[in-house]
């Protein structure tokens, strides 16, 4: 073990960009949580809680409470940077550092068709080319393509079997895996047992600044919950 980089919670799947310098990291996770600050470890039945100490959203559950009985830390913004994001790790300096914190898919509270999302984005899997990186979001339905020379995201591939599915949910994206020529993109699609095939071939550059337009062109059925890919 030569170092140790701290990145967000939860960190489900990670890459290396082709030029092997810079290792990206997907956090699934939501929340830091930790014990309640009235527990004793010798007396669990009595200084414990037998019920969720807050609901989900609400101001206690943000900032934590003190009541005679218990004290409650805080678990924070559901949409701070290390939740729910992908970071890109400088692992070709002497000592490796995150330079980007990417938020990907849609933040919790955020209206999508009129309707605030009460979960995060789920990314779980991450690929990378020369110009691109991509990241499956398992709640969102898509897969976000990062410009990683901006550090943000340029595009969501939305995934839409069929125009009569389009108002669903549930495809969960899960595995990636690019074809050699890095000129498509395999999806898993474990929802709906089917893996997407994505065009990445019609990224256009102009000058300076480069434009994903990658489009969906089919998907393959296969078996039961698809989760991981190779090509």
């Amino acid at each position: 073990m030569l170092h140790y980089v701290p990145v967000g919670r939860y960190p489900f799947g990670v890459t290396l960009s082709p030029d092997e310098k810079t290792a990206y990291v997907v956090n699934v996770g939501m929340f830091e949580y930790s014990p309640l600050k009235s527990l004793n470890e010798q007396d669990l039945k009595a200084t414990g809680a037998d019920f969720a100490t807050t609901a989900y959203g609400s101001k206690e559950m943000r900032d934590g409470f003190k009541n005679d009985k218990l004290e409650v830390p805080g678990l924070g913004d559901p949409n701070a940077p290390e939740s729910f994001s992908v970071w890109a790790v400088d692992v070709a300096a002497n000592k490796p550092q995150v330079t980007h914190k990417i938020k990907t898919g849609f933040l919790v509270g955020e209206k999508i068709e009129g309707i605030p999302a009460v979960g995060g984005a789920g990314p779980n899997s991450v690929v990378a080319t020369e110009q691109f990186v991509y990241v499956s979001n398992g709640n969102n339905d898509c897969v976000s393509v990062i410009d990683p020379k901006q550090g943000k995201v340029v595009q969501n591939i939305f995934l839409k079997p069929m125009p009569q599915l389009a108002r669903y949910r549930g495809v969960i994206p899960f595995g990636l895996a690019l074809s050699p020529d890095k000129k498509r993109l395999y999806v898993a699609e474990s929802g709906i047992n089917a893996v997407a095939v994505i065009d990445l071939s019609r990224s256009d550059t102009f000058s300076k600044s480069v434009t994903s337009t990658a489009r969906v062109i089919g998907h393959l059925p296969v078996g039961w919950f698809p989760s991981k890919l190779a090509v």
